[in-house]
């Protein structure tokens, strides 16, 4: 899409256009030189003409990693930490990875690793990320209060992140702060992370919680809304997730 808008720039507008659009054609060529050889020299000359070859889609991993299909994704991305190794997308990606394989230290490594690069205008929205997923690395190898110190420093420029609420309701929730659990559990729900996995978790410590009646009303009217909503997980584990919320909230 960016070079069909350089494309139809330049045709619009050719004196105003015409350099951008040579200087982009030029990086193109250079990457394509580097996906078909593996030379970094031609890597490095396309990211100079155009920073952009350096960014987070400048290989098919993210796709990759999307389907779950992870086996490709690293092969992915190596091929570009092999030429750029301090790439801060790459290694968030990475870190990505090794989380979801639950190889935590690794996952924290690469997290850190790709929060010391100093190209934060390229990376801003990598850098969210490797914070988010230095929390949550940080959380299962049990380290709580270095969890929660970067949790908070992510929420501060992601407010509305609402798996950032609920990576602080399990920090909470760890600690046996469950009335603190509990209100982080709502709102990760209210901004759209609205699971019965989590339904149940808010269930199993309402009635450990100061505000009991209504948080019991909440995960009712929850209840109803789950019912009606599509899944992306198996249906038989939505019913007995329902059900098991159902009958902690009856007794």
């Amino acid at each position: 899409y960016r070079h069909l808008a350089d494309a139809l720039a330049y045709l619009f507008d050719p004196g105003d256009f015409r350099s951008q659009y040579k200087r982009n054609l030029e990086a193109a060529r250079f990457f394509k030189l580097f996906l078909s050889t593996g030379n970094k020299r031609y890597y490095w000359r396309a990211a100079q003409l155009e920073h952009a070859y350096r960014s987070r889609y400048n290989n098919y991993g993210p796709l990759y990693m999307i389907a779950g299909n992870y086996r490709s994704a690293m092969a992915e991305l190596d091929r570009i930490r092999r030429v750029d190794p301090a790439n801060q997308a790459n290694l968030s990606d990475l870190g990505s990875i090794a989380f979801q394989k639950k190889d935590y230290k690794r996952a924290r490594r690469l997290f850190q690793k790709s929060l010391k690069g100093k190209d934060s205008a390229l990376f801003k929205e990598e850098r969210a990320s490797s914070l988010l997923g230095l929390a949550q690395a940080e959380f299962r190898l049990g380290r709580l209060e270095k969890a929660e110190q970067l949790i908070r420093r992510f929420r501060k420029s992601q407010p509305l992140d609402s798996l950032a609420r609920y990576v602080s309701a399990m920090i909470a929730h760890k600690k046996k702060d469950h009335d603190r659990a509990a209100v982080f559990y709502m709102e990760s729900m209210r901004l759209g992370y609205f699971t019965p996995d989590i339904l149940l978790r808010l269930a199993k410590i309402s009635f450990l919680c100061k505000d009991k009646k209504s948080i019991i009303e909440y995960i009712r009217q929850s209840l109803a809304r789950i019912k009606k909503e599509k899944w992306a997980g198996p249906e038989k584990r939505r019913e007995q997730l329902i059900k098991s919320v159902e009958n902690l909230i009856s007794r």
